[in-house]
């Protein structure tokens, strides 16, 4: 089944597992560039909930080979990768136990890393799915390093989660930040999708608007959650193929 943005030339990227510290704990990624030298712009690859699986790792060596060198930070390094056959409210558990505050100092440990790799530019970017996506958002809102954010389906901007404003973990919602937004957003949604639903996306939108930040709000009409998720059940190839050329567009304008 053909994918959008699919490596035609895998030998044309190479690939390797590297891992970074973090307040003192090792933190796992993927990496994945373009082979031929040069330096080219970075792109921090925010996973979904299931983790840095075989998925995130195909996006990052799909961002190389459009010319970008990505790094995927396993961000459940610290509490451990969901298992197989694990029920997936154990894992929505285990992402929400996950402090907002210590993710962002993990997110930045992953930029260093990155721009440690050598060959990668000034300008640094980010591309968050689900989990990831509100992560970009956040992370863009507390700190200087991302001059581009793509935030695909990151639910939960508004609240905590369902029914909670705020947790220990969550103390501040993410909408609450984007007076501090840095770099120019993108944020994408569905129009069939309920977390965030295209409400919850117009609500982040007009607080973006009075802010006057430089942000982009698309929702994708028939599309559900996780839309570009090939390995998913709400795959929908059509959206998928629309969205991979606007996401490659919008970061290559701003990280120029």
């Amino acid at each position: 089944m053909p994918v959008a943005g699919q490596v035609t030339n895998p030998e044309s990227i190479e690939t390797k597992e590297i891992s970074y510290l973090s307040d003192g704990s090792p933190i796992a990624a993927y990496l994945a560039r373009p082979r031929r030298p040069g330096s080219y712009p970075g792109i921090i690859v925010l996973q979904e909930i299931f983790g840095v699986n075989e998925h995130i790792r195909d996006l990052a060596r799909r961002f190389a080979a459009a010319g970008f060198v990505a790094l995927a930070p396993e961000l459940f390094s610290r509490v451990g990768r969901p298992r197989a056959g694990e029920a997936i409210e154990e894992t929505i558990a285990r992402a929400a136990g996950l402090d907002d505050r210590q993710l962002i100092r993990d997110v930045e440990g992953a930029v260093t890393a990155l721009r440690n790799q050598g060959g990668v530019s000034s300008k640094i970017g980010t591309a968050g799915f689900c989990f990831g996506g509100r992560l970009a958002l956040m992370f863009a809102c507390n700190s200087k390093s991302p001059s581009a954010t793509v935030d695909c389906w990151g639910g939960n901007t508004l609240f905590a989660g369902p029914g909670a404003p705020t947790s220990p973990s969550r103390p501040t919602p993410v909408a609450d930040m984007v007076g501090n937004l840095h770099g120019a957003l993108y944020v994408v949604g569905g129009a069939e999708d309920q977390n965030p639903s295209p409400e919850h996306l117009s609500q982040l939108g007009e607080r973006l608007k009075q802010a006057g930040k430089n942000a982009t709000v698309e929702i994708f009409q028939g599309a559900g959650h996780a839309f570009f998720a090939d390995y998913r059940p709400g795959y929908n190839e059509k959206a998928a193929f629309d969205l991979w050329p606007k996401m490659i567009s919008f970061l290559k304008a701003n990280l120029a």
